[in-house]
């Protein structure tokens, strides 16, 4: 081997070292910072689900629970037995309905309960022209996160005025568990989601439509590049990249596969990352061989995670 050969291994070996060495890499997480409220619509991302769910009307976009059963405690302190038997009710009634997509589960805490009943005597009344109308109910979601895809609830509450209203079935626990669930009040007087309670009401098969359509989705996250950018200079690459989950549950810890001319420069170790949270990351002084003309980032290059889409796993960038 040549002096010249012998010194050009020693000047590779110790930039190798160096760029061992000198590889910068932070991490920041991303809050949710993008709770709902009645102000703000769902937004959309680089995939979103093809249908369309609009034969109901919802209190949000695409508005869904993550997953089933739906934990629920009721105030039995404040509630009547009737009332509590009428929730019990209402709950088997939406899960038959549905074919069993929406379907409950009691909890023994409030703190831990997906959804809070609770009972009260008195209510607000409203006047309306000449007829003043009594509140019977309230309910809804008390917490939701638009993560993209969906607008996620996590937490609902009702409020119940009224034990009873005449009818065979409890027509207010429906109406009411139907807003939980994301329902908005609906212009057909033959809905139990219309604005005024009749007996004969019924949860129609426009809003089992509506259901099934928004469930067709499994309970799984969805992991894409919210952003991402790259640069060179001489034989160390920088970059940085912004990764969220806009699926429905928790993804799983994987890795970020850094791909320079076909070949793994760097794989990036990716924490579990909640819905409509997400990681900024940076790193620098990444060393290459030569000029990356071809940089792929991939999410989960080996396909271990189950996602609702893939096909946003993959980011393509050209170093500046």
């Amino acid at each position: 081997m040549s002096i010249a050969s012998v010194f050009v291994l020693i000047f590779l070996i110790l930039t190798s070292v160096y760029a061992f060495y000198y590889i910068r890499q932070s991490r920041t997480v991303i809050p949710v910072i993008n709770e709902v409220n009645s102000n703000l619509t769902a937004t959309t991302t680089s995939t979103k689900p093809p249908k369309t769910y609009e034969t109901t009307p919802l209190l949000f976009p695409r508005i869904r629970w993550a997953k089933m059963p739906i934990s629920v405690y009721v105030v039995s302190s404040n509630c009547s037995a009737v009332q509590v038997q009428e929730v019990s009710d209402a709950e088997n009634i939406w899960t038959q309905k549905t074919n069993g997509i929406i379907s409950f589960t009691d909890s023994n805490s409030p703190s831990q309960a997906d959804v809070v009943v609770d009972c009260l005597k008195d209510s607000s009344s409203i006047r309306e022209g000449r007829r003043i109308i009594k509140k019977v109910g309230e309910g809804g979601p008390s917490s939701v996160y638009d993560t993209g895809l969906f607008n996620l609830t996590t937490k609902g509450k009702i409020y119940l005025f009224t034990s009873t209203t005449g009818c065979d079935r409890p027509i207010i626990a429906i109406h009411e568990m139907g807003h939980v669930i994301g329902l908005d009040h609906s212009d057909n007087p033959s809905s139990v989601m219309h604005e005024y309670e009749v007996c004969s009401q019924e949860i129609t098969p426009e809003i089992v439509n509506t259901i099934e359509s928004l469930y067709s989705y499994p309970a799984k996250p969805d992991l894409y590049f919210f952003d991402a950018s790259a640069s060179q200079k001489n034989f160390y690459l920088y970059l940085n990249m912004t990764i969220k989950n806009e699926g429905l549950v928790d993804s799983q810890p994987t890795n970020v596969s850094v791909i320079a001319n076909g070949k793994e420069v760097k794989s990036i170790p990716l924490d579990s990352i909640k819905p409509a949270q997400g990681y900024i990351y940076s790193i620098s002084n990444l060393f290459v061989s030569n000029e990356v003309t071809d940089l792929k980032l991939v999410i989960d290059p080996t396909n271990q995670m189950e996602e609702l889409f893939k096909s946003n796993n993959m980011i393509s960038l050209t170093p500046k």
